[in-house]
């Protein structure tokens, strides 16, 4: 592999001298300039020469971040809500800091620091600055394979690891309580099945009467309802382990007839004016419930009937945690909230006050219990 130095002659009669030599991935030209002796050029040369044999070498590219992070965006695939997430990230975040307008090729581990930097003391937490992550690396490490980059230099950059978020959860008689106080409300379809099902909002409100089986006690979760950039619609649901079998209690489908039925009522009593969208959770006329709403009427009714605060999301945590404590390993618990067994010990799983007690009771009996000799008082003799 050869190539050659040259020169031009600038305005004010001076050599800028630069070198070329043919791209042994792409065939074509690749030219560097801006020497201000022929030895600088002849010595950039050789090293480039020397990368190409060292198998080293990085095609030169005039793609900035912004660019190559949006082609990317646009041919990547991506649940509904997960994408409305990313255009936030990329379009208010990463298209407004200096590294957007940086070379891909130029990208170093200290630009990517200064990017999560600049951003922390724009007031991001260290969890939104994971979900920044999730989007510079493997854009960059589709650089690498597309050979703008030789390494990926975000996987050498360290983010404080994210708080793990505690949830709030109720024990069973503070579930019975809310279930009871809860049946007069216009959400209480979505918090039975939320507490019994361990239903993610999203596919909550998706879910129709069609996958309602009474007979075999289940509920098939095939659809989520989403409500994206003003836009509302169904969606796939999270994972392919999230498309399952709910199994329900006999009094959740006892609540579940019972409410089918006054829905049937309602129907018949706004004729022309019900909207007929088969949905389970659904406002008084039929329509789906904006997602965000449900939670607030949540948070509304559990201040209203003088309940502890939790959000609508920590009922999947109170199903998985009632199950941990009543005896369910991770295994099954991640079987009925259809997740893996990691994810279900990690997040899902928590120890109430009253497990706490019982486990400290635990030992203070394995160390003071009947069955073990009385210990010496200090200073007894023997």
């Amino acid at each position: 592999m050869r190539g050659h130095v040259g020169y031009k002659t600038t305005k004010s009669g001076k050599k800028s001298y630069f070198y070329k030599f043919t791209s042994p991935i792409t065939g074509k030209d690749v030219m560097k300039r801006g020497f201000k002796t022929a030895r600088d050029a002849a010595d950039a040369l050789a090293v480039a020469l020397a990368s190409i044999v060292t198998g080293q070498y990085v095609e030169p590219c005039k793609t900035t971040l912004i660019e190559y992070v949006r082609k990317w965006f646009e041919n990547h695939v991506l649940a509904r809500t997960s994408r409305a997430g990313y255009r936030n990230i990329i379009e208010n975040h990463i298209a407004r800091d200096p590294i957007a307008n940086m070379l891909v090729s130029k990208l170093q581990c200290s630009t990517i620091d200064d990017y999560y930097a600049g951003r922390r003391k724009a007031g991001l937490g260290d969890n939104t600055l994971k979900r920044h992550r999730a989007i510079l690396r493997p854009v960059l490490d589709k650089a690498v394979h597309d050979e703008l980059l030789k390494t990926n230099p975000e996987r050498f950059c360290k983010l404080r690891k994210p708080r793990k978020y505690k949830a709030t959860t109720y024990d069973e008689d503070q579930v019975a309580v809310m279930l009871e106080v809860f049946r007069g409300e216009e959400i209480y379809p979505a918090v039975l099945l939320a507490a019994f099902g361990a239903l993610r909002r999203g596919e909550n409100l998706g879910t129709t009467w069609a996958a309602f089986n009474p007979e075999r006690n289940t509920l098939r979760i095939n659809q989520a309802y989403y409500v994206v950039d003003g836009k509302a619609g169904y969606d796939d649901v999270k994972t392919e382990n999230s498309e399952d079998l709910v199994y329900l209690t006999d009094f959740a489908i006892g609540e579940l007839k019972r409410i089918r039925k006054e829905q049937m009522k309602m129907k018949l009593q706004l004729g022309a004016a019900w909207q007929d969208n088969g949905l389970i959770c659904c406002q008084p006329d039929g329509s789906p419930w904006n997602p965000s709403t449900i939670s607030h009427k949540f948070g509304d009714a559990l201040e209203r009937h003088g309940l502890p605060h939790i959000r609508f999301h920590d009922l999947r945590h109170t199903h998985a945690t009632i199950m941990h404590e009543n005896g369910a390993d991770a295994k099954d618990i991640a079987t009925m909230l259809r997740e893996t067994p990691q994810v279900a010990a990690e997040t899902y799983i928590d120890m109430t006050a009253k497990r706490r007690r019982k486990l400290a009771d635990t030992f203070g009996q394995a160390i003071f219990g009947p069955k073990k000799n009385p210990r010496r008082k200090r200073g007894s003799q023997g």
